[in-house]
């Protein structure tokens, strides 16, 4: 594929630039994403309190992509919520490098193509952890309702 060029029929917010400047971009995100992702998993356990926080970082806790620490610190059901917004953080991560592996492909950029699938595979293995600590957090939320009463 030469630079700059795009197969027939795309179009888009992608053509004005060449797949190299898309893909770095793409590259810019997903390191954001990752980056704000790590520092909430840092903050999740004060966030959770008593609600067994290593349970869920275990799991693959992972809030990122937005600073949620005082809504979770307002909310009465903080380990329901950490749960459910660190899945939603997950399909965020397997969306941008589902983005970042399809453009890398069209891009002939096939290493990192392999790279970002492998990625993906990680997170959509996060995402299912997480999905297994529902119940667990359900139950933690229920004790700190009842235990507040």
């Amino acid at each position: 594929m030469v630079a700059g060029r795009r197969p027939r029929g795309t179009s888009g917010p992608m053509h004005d630039r060449t797949f190299d400047e898309q893909l770095g971009t793409y590259l810019t995100d997903v390191h954001a994403i990752e980056v704000q992702a790590l520092e909430q998993m840092r903050l999740a356990p004060r966030i959770a309190g008593d609600a067994s926080p290593a349970r869920f970082q275990g799991a693959g806790l992972r809030l990122g992509a937005v600073n949620l620490g005082g809504f979770f610190k307002a909310q009465p059901d903080s380990p329901v919520k950490i749960a459910g917004f660190a899945y939603a953080v997950e399909a965020l991560e397997i969306g941008a490098y589902e983005l970042l592996r399809r453009t890398a492909q069209r891009a002939g950029d096939e290493d990192t193509a392999k790279l970002a699938e492998q990625i993906v595979q990680d997170e959509r293995q996060a995402a299912e952890r997480i999905a297994g600590t529902w119940d667990a957090a359900v139950d933690a939320a229920l004790r700190e309702q009842v235990g507040a009463r």
